[in-house]
């Protein structure tokens, strides 16, 4: 019987090392690889901030955003952009940011506090 646990334990121990020397030579493999790649440029992304002077043309700015947003007819309704408000121009304001291909929905109860 111990015979054969000791077998057993070298061809755990065989697998495991083979394991690891596979995963080694991945590892080497994609960091000399990645050696050859060309650098990364730099993107110039440039601003151009046009901020609404009142909140009527903000909120105008905003209602005129969900019209085109309707007008592509290619997103579900609770997709839109929403716009919780209190009416008039507040001292602080917060914007959720849910992400390029997800859905404001996504943030309606914690909105809605």
């Amino acid at each position: 019987m111990l015979h054969w646990t000791r077998r057993v334990l070298r061809w755990l121990a065989l697998i495991a090392a083979a394991g690891i020397g596979v995963l080694l030579f991945l590892y080497l493999a994609i960091f000399v690889a990645s050696l050859f790649m060309p650098p990364l440029q730099p993107v110039a992304v440039t601003s151009t901030p046009n901020p609404a002077a009142t909140y009527d043309e903000a909120v105008a700015r905003f209602d005129q955003l969900v019209a085109n947003y309707k007008a592509q007819d290619d997103l579900q309704e609770v997709c839109y952009p929403q716009l919780l408000t209190h009416g008039e121009k507040t001292a602080v304001a917060l914007v959720l940011l849910h992400g390029l291909t997800a859905c404001p929905y996504q943030y309606h109860e914690l909105a809605q506090e």
